[in-house]
């Protein structure tokens, strides 16, 4: 069997995670195949700074400033940077969903060297609980929707006795008989429409929703 040697370069090629480090003035120094295809592209050689995606979001999509980015902060503290969710933007506008982890480099004289930081895409798992979040706020549209159009029918169905009992009324005149009558129509109009809210409020209009990015 021949021995193989596994160099520092070829552990930092063959890590599933993507890898970069910097000096202390936060100049991207070393980096692996990985980050370079969640950057969108390899960074500018002694120029480009804390990260190599050309732009940088928070996890809410506002702009991150490079100070405020993983790398600044670990230099700028001494101290790691754990879980930070950012967005990646590449140079062709598509986005990344990134988990960032990064720390500072210290010498054997604990003189502060660099930073280091390890991220990976998050972009699936952020889809989901996105999913996630978007039927939970519509199954709790429905159970409000139903909720209403139970009370809704309820409500309906007080009036209709009301009209019922003065349609009945001997002493009611000609003209206010006509204006019972005619409540009473747009009243069944109203109670069709409430028992069909209250028994799917998802189909009580013809109206369906599109997703974000998808044409009708």
């Amino acid at each position: 069997m021949i021995a193989t040697t596994l160099t520092p370069e070829i552990f930092l090629q063959r890590l599933p995670l993507a890898l970069c480090t910097c000096d202390v003035e936060g100049t991207i120094t070393q980096y692996n195949q990985r980050a370079v295809e969640l950057w969108g592209g390899t960074p500018v050689h002694g120029i480009q700074r804390f990260s190599g995606a050309p732009r940088v979001f928070d996890h809410r999509g506002r702009p991150l400033v490079a100070a405020a980015t993983p790398v600044a902060l670990a230099l700028k503290s001494g101290a790691p940077q754990c879980n930070l969710e950012l967005i990646f933007e590449r140079a062709d506008s598509t986005r990344v969903s990134i988990l960032s982890n990064a720390a500072p480099l210290f010498d054997e004289s604990d003189r502060l060297v660099g930073a280091v930081d390890v991220f990976q895409d998050i972009s699936d798992r952020k889809r989901s609980e996105e999913a996630r979040r978007t039927a939970e706020r519509v199954a709790a549209s429905l159970r409000l929707g139903t909720e209403v159009g139970q009370e809704i029918s309820s409500s309906v169905q007080n009036v209709a006795r009301f009209l019922e009992a003065l349609k009945n009324d001997a002493n009611l005149s000609s003209d206010a008989q006509f204006y019972v009558a005619s409540a009473q129509h747009e009243l069944a109009r109203l109670t069709r429409l409430s028992q069909r809210f209250a028994l799917n409020p998802a189909t009580s209009t013809n109206a369906r929703p599109n997703s974000p990015g998808v044409d009708s």
